[in-house]
């Protein structure tokens, strides 16, 4: 058997239109753990957003002197609180718009602000325990105290599984397809009377 030249395979990049189509088939094969595997990506890019800021923000604030020790009662740190509810909320969005986009991709319809005011109700147990966690930590354990970023990791990994969930089946849910008959009740071969 001769080869022609014709009878070579051609190696093609990939394109945005395949990573689309491949999606399509993974989330149809697959449904909710392709969504969840898609939606721990982004919660990735989403926590090193979260962790950055928060390292930045607990350096600047106490580079200006705001809340850096904690109230002896309460072991309360007001640097710690404020860095955390801004990381959380960047981190937040940023992950909303993410999963919009991506993950969610199919539910995009409707308001965006009503899809992200739904989100962040959503996603207030999680983002409640998250903030618990990386304040409550460093207040009682040695490590943590010495490596606060490991207690936001707690908080985030604990709190993914409420935000998913909270995505996944009330925030992004697919509307069901209708499959109620047309209306119009009358035969189609007569015309529609002007007003």
């Amino acid at each position: 058997v001769t080869t022609g030249a014709n009878d070579r395979r051609r190696l093609d990049p990939v394109g945005i239109d395949d990573l689309r189509q491949l999606k399509r088939v993974l989330d149809h094969r697959f449904g909710t753990l392709s969504r969840l595997v898609q939606f721990c990506l982004v919660g990735a890019s989403g926590m090193v957003v979260d962790l950055t800021l928060y390292a930045a923000l607990l350096w600047l604030l106490a580079s200006v002197g705001f809340g850096g020790t904690p109230d002896p009662a309460s072991s309360f740190n007001r640097s710690m609180f404020l860095a955390g509810c801004l990381s959380i909320w960047a981190a937040m969005t940023w992950n909303f718009l993410l999963n919009r986009r991506l993950t969610f991709n199919d539910t995009r319809g409707g308001s965006i602000v009503r899809q992200y005011l739904t989100y962040a109700l959503g996603n207030a147990l999680g983002i409640v325990v998250s903030l618990t966690l990386r304040l409550y930590l460093p207040s009682r354990f040695e490590f943590f105290a010495l490596h606060r970023l490991a207690a936001a990791v707690v908080g985030i990994v604990v709190a993914t599984g409420i935000s998913f969930s909270m995505s996944r089946w009330i925030v992004f849910r697919r509307k069901p397809a209708s499959t109620s008959p047309p209306t119009s009740s009358k035969p189609a071969d007569q015309p529609s009377a002007l007003v």
